[in-house]
């Protein structure tokens, strides 16, 4: 479009950092070793909707330790974390 782009901050009421949801992957091959990284999206919930249709989704304080355990590999439980955000009510 020929509209410039508009920032926009989102923080949360007590204005602790918001972790998003991210997966990480290292591929090696013969000669090469690519880290790469991407931030999961998710419909948008009513704060940031009148925004952009998506979002990042958010991991909650009680899910850091699921979310970064290796070992979790059960791919709906981690959908399920990752999709929280949606009701999430301490961001403005």
């Amino acid at each position: 479009t020929t509209k410039p782009k508009q920032p926009f901050y989102f923080h949360r009421e007590d204005n602790a950092p918001i972790a998003l949801a991210g997966i990480w992957d290292r591929w090696t091959g013969e000669d090469d070793t690519i880290d790469s990284c991407c931030i999961i999206t998710e419909s948008a919930n009513k704060i940031v909707a009148p925004v952009h249709e998506r979002m990042p989704g958010i991991i909650l304080p009680d899910q850091y330790d699921d979310w970064l355990n290796p070992e979790l590999n059960d791919v709906a439980v981690l959908k399920k974390m990752a999709a929280r955000s949606s009701a999430y009510k301490g961001m403005e």
